[in-house]
């Protein structure tokens, strides 16, 4: 009798469970593939044995939940800035921003990018957009470290998000793991470094619990211990405090200006910030918001990151980090 009890009991607590995950909008796993990302054509990645997956040279139309979005891909494997750069003078430095996919412009057009904006209002100059669509800061590190074009004097600028240290945001992976089906990848993979900086290949493999497809509950548990196990950690911080001291040094030999650009404040962004004070890196604070939301329009994105880009120029002028005195476009 206690034992009918107790399994009643436990399945009125599932029941309960449910109901007040699905109250609160969360929903069983979607198999259909409506939520996973599509690109077409889907010859935009492939495994590299440098960068683990590479972005290949062509013009792509990316499908997601609420949105579609352009993406072009230039011969060097990085994403368009702006055709304005054909006024590009020798007389001023070249620009390179790193990051990751709020950088690079995920979910928003090539002519919506905040590297494309910058561009657009400093033609004089030549903007690059060596942001990551994939992870975030090793991705970066890799990426840095075997450019073969700076030249002295270049500006290297670094947008910083704490949630991208080491192994970057998890929903990314997932996104281009349930992507799959599209893509000709067995498996997403990623960069990560270890505390020496030796950089490691991983597989994203996104464990899938027992009947996620019909229980809004166990989806949610599923997702939960997923980015519980790719968490950042004080370890994970710790190596990205190294390898940003690593390619500040790495631009000072290069003859190049490094400069880390951070828009909101964490705790790890924090102590980032302190470190890069104790060694001497240039670190500066514009704020904005350039995150990709399911629910933003192009417009609001758009907006969003030509103010950034606005505001980046302001505070490099003001930096002496780039000379805009007689290069701006009317703005």
């Amino acid at each position: 009798m206690k034992k009918k009890i107790a399994f009643a009991a436990l399945i009125g607590v599932l029941v309960l469970l449910e109901v007040g995950f699905r109250a609160f909008g969360f929903r069983a796993k979607d198999t259909s593939g409506k939520s996973a990302m599509h690109i077409l054509p889907n010859t935009m990645f492939s495994i590299d044995s440098v960068f683990g997956v590479k972005l290949n040279p062509g013009h792509y139309t990316i499908f997601q939940p609420h949105t579609q979005y352009s993406v072009t891909i230039e011969p060097s494997g990085h994403r368009a800035t702006c055709n304005n750069d054909s006024n590009a003078s020798s007389k001023h430095p070249a620009i390179v921003f790193l990051g990751g996919p709020s950088m690079f412009g995920h979910g928003i057009d090539d002519n919506e990018t905040c590297p494309y904006f910058f561009q657009s209002l400093l033609p004089g100059y030549k903007v690059r957009n060596l942001a990551s669509l994939k992870s975030g800061l090793a991705d970066n590190f890799v990426e840095l470290n075997h450019l073969t074009n700076l030249q002295q004097g270049d500006l290297v600028v670094y947008v910083y998000q704490s949630i991208h240290d080491n192994r970057g945001k998890m929903f990314n992976r997932k996104s281009f793991s349930e992507a799959n089906s599209n893509l000709p990848l067995k498996q997403f993979r990623y960069l990560t470094l270890d505390s020496g900086l030796a950089v490691h290949f991983n597989d994203y493999r996104h464990i899938s619990f027992p009947l996620n497809s019909y229980s809004a509950a166990i989806n949610f548990f599923e997702n939960y211990y997923n980015s519980y196990i790719t968490r950042p950690t004080e370890e994970s911080h710790l190596i990205a405090k190294r390898a940003i001291l690593s390619m500040s040094d790495w631009c000072k030999k290069q003859g190049c200006n490094f400069v880390l650009v951070y828009w909101y404040n964490d705790k790890y962004t924090d102590e980032t910030l302190e470190f890069c004070h104790r060694h001497d890196i240039k670190a500066m604070l514009v704020k904005g918001d350039i995150r990709f939301k399911q629910t933003s329009g192009h417009q609001s994105l758009a907006d969003g990151n030509k103010a950034f880009a606005d505001s980046l120029i302001n505070r490099f002028v003001s930096e002496r980090l780039i000379d805009a005195s007689q290069n701006q476009a009317t703005r």
